[in-house]
């Protein structure tokens, strides 16, 4: 205990530290291909979005000119 023997055992602190490091380095290995994948699929609703609005407004369009 640090507080009563004024230093840590190395060797808890080590294992706590690579849990730690182990633990970061699963949560990136998850995160950075999911925002890679929402970002793909965030830009195709982009795209898919805009071709629906413009099929819309020439529907739109052909119905008022008739």
């Amino acid at each position: 205990n640090i507080d009563v023997n004024g230093s840590a055992n190395t060797d808890l602190l080590a294992a706590g530290i690579s849990e730690a490091l182990i633990t970061t380095a699963f949560g990136l290995i998850i995160a950075v291909p999911a925002i890679v994948f929402y970002r793909y699929f965030e830009q195709k609703t982009v795209i898919l979005m805009s071709v629906l609005q413009a099929n819309t407004s020439i529907f739109l369009d052909f119905l008022y000119k008739k």
